[in-house]
């Protein structure tokens, strides 16, 4: 059975990972910064007792078009969460 990680843990896993890689050399500092600017950024999106119906997009006809109307409209090519996915391991 495939253990799926939540988008927390894989973000904890590949700052982690970027944190190696900045001590030893082999990355420039600011991808670990903007990581770290990521996390952040995520833990106030998904932030709980954020959450009030003013926040959301009325007229949102999926979760693609809330996060679409949420960001401004300015977010980079997702996939989206569909069976048609491409399942990584």
């Amino acid at each position: 059975m495939e253990k799926r990680m939540t988008i927390d843990q894989h973000l904890e896993a590949v700052i982690k990972w970027s944190e190696e890689r900045l001590r030893t050399g082999a990355e420039p500092p600011f991808i670990y910064y903007r990581l770290m600017q990521l996390r952040e950024s995520a833990k106030e999106l998904y932030d709980p007792s954020r959450q009030r119906s003013e926040d959301l997009p009325e007229c949102a006809e999926n979760q693609e078009t809330a996060l679409q109307q949420a960001a401004g409209g300015h977010l980079p090519n997702i996939v989206p969460l569909r069976s048609s996915a491409i399942d990584l391991p």
